[in-house]
């Protein structure tokens, strides 16, 4: 026991034998594909949703609400989530059933960069009109998470699904870095930051996702459903009996409270932390350059977290990340220099990349192949349930305490508490239970279903194990 890692002890739980390491073997093309489309999404995502847009909002919009910007930008974000995760698990059902998940996601994709593009070209001669569309860009963005997770079931079955995790978020970091530094994020002037600067990043965003989602749009084949023809209102019916699965599976309501809790403390950081800097009066240059410094630090991390990956379970490695976002919880309600701030953004590039690899992979393990549309989009709306409470939750506390530092208290506690959940999880049973549901007869669904044997792993403290599929 002595000669065990400190993490193992701590965490509760075993170290998994791999029979191969996940972050050194080449990808098949269709995960390469996969990949890609996450780089080139991850990077419009992180220059105009995760930098332009909320400093745009703070520092340029005419706002006449009686609410400080963080408040009003925190229910905005809790707002256009829940009609996200509302909308979630039908529009996935409606990919599986009609196998257009790609149509649905290039839908979903074009709405977000109309929604951005107006907001920038129009957005700021009405604050009205600006809401909306930050509404509208937000909550397309959130289907497009759903549906194209969801895409990753349908690559190669030779890879490991956490060895494409683990390369998605590695690309989309190195992507996001590489298009940030060109537009000349790292150092700007304050005299640079015009709304024809901000016009342009744009456009340069928009073009460089197009060319990496190509790939998969040409590239990935959707097998067969395996379902009959179904009418609307069949539809709506095996989502709500999709639900009802779900939530009859114990472990994995205890899963999803854990995802739900944690997140509300991740996903509000993330959220919030660009429009809470420049309320602290941190230069918007410095803003920018930090949002780089994230992205190029989020490369050495997801090469971290793939070693961590050949080791320890997915679960471990999550309770990992979980322990890195309580020490940001603390150090956000003391932050005052701009150089506080970036070194607070590297330490959101370890946790952030750890939670996104991991949640995503414990999403593809509790999720059989032919309902990977509506499960990712039911378990993507449990998980953005967490952006509606901790924006909210963040929002209320600010307006009663008059300042955005209280917030950061109340999402050090949503960490803890989502941390102690997810150590009482067996996911062994949850995954055993999800996967007990027949893979349907149908032309090519042999090729892309997965195996449903799993490789069980559990600790001396008890059957608190993970589970993966087993390796090819």
């Amino acid at each position: 026991v002595a000669s065990r890692p400190l993490a193992e002890l701590w965490c509760g739980v075993s170290v998994v034998g791999m029979s191969r390491p996940i972050s050194w073997i080449p990808l098949s093309k269709r995960s390469l594909f996969w990949c890609l489309f996450d780089a080139g999404h991850w990077g419009f995502n992180s220059v105009t949703m995760a930098t332009l847009i909320p400093y745009m909002f703070k520092t340029m919009l005419p706002v006449h609400t009686g609410y400080t910007t963080p408040a009003l930008w925190g229910y905005l974000m809790a707002g256009s989530t829940l009609v996200g995760a509302l909308l979630g698990p039908y529009v996935g059902a409606y990919a599986d059933f009609t196998e257009n998940r790609k149509h649905f996601l290039f839908i979903a994709l074009g709405i977000q960069a109309v929604a951005v593009f107006s907001f920038v070209l129009f957005g700021l001669f009405n604050w009205v009109v600006s809401i909306f569309l930050v509404c509208a860009a937000l909550i397309s963005g959130l289907l497009v998470m759903a549906l194209y997770n969801a895409m990753i079931m349908f690559t190669e079955e030779t890879d490991d699904i956490a060895q494409t995790s683990v390369w998605g978020t590695g690309l989309s970091s190195l992507g996001s870095a590489l298009l940030m530094t060109g537009l000349g994020m790292a150092w700007l002037s304050p005299v640079d930051l015009t709304p024809g600067y901000f016009l342009m990043c744009t456009v340069a965003a928009a073009a460089w996702q197009g060319v990496f989602c190509v790939p998969l749009f040409r590239g990935i084949e959707e097998p067969p459903s395996g379902y009959p023809v179904m009418e609307p209102e069949q539809i709506k019916d095996e989502v709500h009996n999709s639900i009802r699965d779900m939530f009859q599976n114990r472990e994995l309501v205890k899963l999803t409270v854990a995802l739900l809790v944690f997140n509300d403390a991740s996903t509000t950081m993330w959220t919030m932390h660009v429009v809470y800097g420049s309320y602290l009066g941190i230069p918007g240059a410095s803003l920018f350059g930090a949002q780089v410094l994230n992205r190029w630090m989020s490369v050495p991390f997801c090469l971290l977290w793939a070693k961590l990956a050949d080791r320890y379970t997915s679960r471990t490695n999550t309770i990992l990340a979980i322990g890195v976002t309580l020490i940001c919880c603390v150090l956000f309600m003391f932050l005052k220099t701009q150089w506080e701030y970036y070194g607070l953004s590297v330490l959101l590039a370890l946790a952030g990349t750890g939670i996104f690899i991991f949640t995503r992979v414990l999403m593809a393990d509790l999720t059989p192949t032919r309902r990977a549309g509506q499960n990712f989009g039911i378990l993507a709306a449990v998980n953005k349930l967490a952006g509606f409470v901790g924006p909210l939750v963040y929002a209320i506390v600010t307006d009663i305490f008059g300042s955005p530092r209280a917030g950061f208290g109340v999402l050090l506690m949503f960490a803890a508490g989502g941390l102690f959940l997810l150590m009482q999880v067996d996911i062994d049973a949850a995954t055993a239970q999800a996967h007990s549901d027949p893979v349907p007869e149908g032309p090519g669904n042999t090729h892309y279903a997965r195996h449903e044997d799993l490789e069980h792993h559990t600790d001396p403290l008890g059957n608190l194990g993970s589970s993966r599929p087993s390796s090819h």
